[in-house]
């Protein structure tokens, strides 16, 4: 039986949001969000706003959601909190209806750093490749 490729997080009334999962069973996106760089403050923020994505299926506040720009990036976007922090949550559609988010970090510049992107990048591909998980 193949291992999981994701894990659930916040099942809304729009949209169904997971964490990625390695092959190895780690998960980049719940490490961060409970690690020491974030307060519980940015925590519960960060989470509002994806649990607000969850249960409207978008926003139009590019203050909470943007879709990153450049070629390098297409297809991924950011669930951020630019008011408090430069607290970063990065994701990609599987569907409409369903979303994986990759991994976050703390933003030093307006501009994603290319190893974020990079980052961003190799985790998908992680994802796409069902070998990997198979036992």
């Amino acid at each position: 039986m193949p291992k999981p490729r994701s894990e659930p997080f916040i099942f809304g009334g729009k949209v169904r949001v997971d964490f990625f999962l390695s092959p190895t069973g780690q998960c980049p996106a719940k490490k961060f969000l409970n690690g020491k760089e974030l307060s519980k403050i940015h925590q519960a923020r960060v989470l509002k706003i994806i649990q607000y994505f969850a249960n409207h299926g978008k926003t139009f506040n590019t203050d909470l959601l943007a879709k990153l720009k450049g070629k390098q990036a297409s297809g991924f976007y950011e669930f951020r909190d630019v008011h408090i922090s430069k607290t970063r949550f990065f994701f990609f559609y599987i569907n409409s209806f369903h979303i994986v988010i990759t991994h976050g970090c703390l933003k030093k510049r307006d501009d994603t750093d290319q190893a974020e992107i990079d980052r961003m990048i190799e985790i998908k591909k992680i994802y796409q490749n069902k070998l990997l998980y198979e036992d």
